[in-house]
C-alpha cells in the first residue's frame, strides 16, 4: 500500500474514530461504541486487551483513550538498534470495519526509519499484506513494531528518504536516528509538566517522577548519551 493511500485511510479513520476527531463525526463513533448495537466489536476489543496483557512486548505499554475505545495510547522504549535510548509515542486507531478491517499505527513522536512514513504511519503492508481477523491481533502489530525499529528492513519502504539516506551514509542515518532520540527524551521531560493537558485529550498514559528526582535524572543521562551518539557520527 503506497504512503499516499495509508494516509487518506488514517484521515478517513480520524473522522469517526480519534479523539481529534470525534467532533467530526460525533454520530457515527456514539453509533460505534454502543455496546448493544455493537456486541461483535466490544467482544473484539476485550479479547484484543486481554491477549495485549499476556503478550505485549517488553518496554510496549498501551492503553485505550478515555474518549474513545476505538483509539489507543502507546509508548515503546528501544534498547538497541538505530534508534536505541528512545522512548516514542504512537497512536492506534480501530476503524469502524474492526477486526475485519486491520488497525492503523502512527507514531505521534519523530522516527526517520525506512518503515515509518514521514507523517508518522507505520507501513504494516510490510508484515501483513492480508489481514485475518482470526489470526493477527494488535499485538502482533506491537511485536513487529518493535522488531522493525530495532532493525533496518528497506524492503518496500515508506519513507524514500530514509531508505536512500541508509544506502548513501549509515552514518548520516544514524545521526538522523539519534537526533530523533534526542527529540523523544525533551519530549519526555516536557510531558512532565503537561500531564493534565494530555489528559484532556483522552491519553492518560503519562510519565510521573514518583522518585523525586531520579527519572528525571534517567532523562538527562539518557539524552547525554543520545548527544555523545550523534556527536560521534558526525566525525564519519
Amino acid at each position: 500500500m503506497s504512503g499516499k493511500a495509508v494516509t487518506s485511510q488514517f484521515q478517513n479513520m480520524e473522522g469517526t474514530a480519534s479523539v481529534g476527531g470525534v467532533g467530526k463525526d460525533k454520530t457515527a463513533t456514539t453509533r460505534r461504541l454502543d455496546p448493544l448495537r455493537d456486541v461483535r466489536f466490544q467482544n473484539s476489543l476485550l479479547l484484543e486487551l486481554k491477549l495485549l496483557r499476556l503478550n505485549s512486548p517488553s518496554g510496549v505499554f498501551v492503553i485505550p483513550s478515555l474518549k474513545s475505545l476505538q483509539v489507543w495510547h502507546g509508548v515503546i522504549f528501544l534498547f538497541c538498534g538505530p534508534l536505541s535510548g528512545g522512548v516514542f509515542r504512537f497512536e492506534i486507531v480501530l476503524p469502524d470495519g474492526y477486526p475485519r478491517d486491520p488497525p492503523v499505527m502512527k507514531f505521534t513522536s519523530k522516527i526517520f526509519h525506512p518503515q515509518v512514513h514521514p507523517n508518522g504511519l507505520l507501513n504494516l503492508s510490510e508484515e501483513f499484506p492480508v489481514w485475518k481477523s482470526d489470526e493477527h491481533k494488535v499485538w502482533h502489530i506491537l511485536l513487529y513494531a518493535k522488531r522493525c525499529l530495532e532493525s533496518l528492513n528497506t524492503w518496500q519502504p515508506s519513507n524514500e528518504r530514509a531508505t536512500a539516506t541508509v544506502y548513501e551514509s549509515i552514518a548520516a542515518f544514524q545521526g538522523k536516528s539519534q537526533a530523533c532520540v534526542l527529540q523523544s527524551l525533551q519530549d519526555v521531560e516536557t510531558s512532565f509538566a503537561e500531564s493534565d493537558s494530555a489528559a484532556d485529550h483522552g491519553n492518560c498514559l503519562q510519565f510521573s517522577d514518583i522518585s523525586p528526582g531520579k527519572c528525571k535524572q534517567y532523562i538527562e543521562e539518557m539524552k547525554s548519551q543520545a548527544l555523545r551518539n550523534l556527536s560521534d557520527s558526525k566525525k564519519f
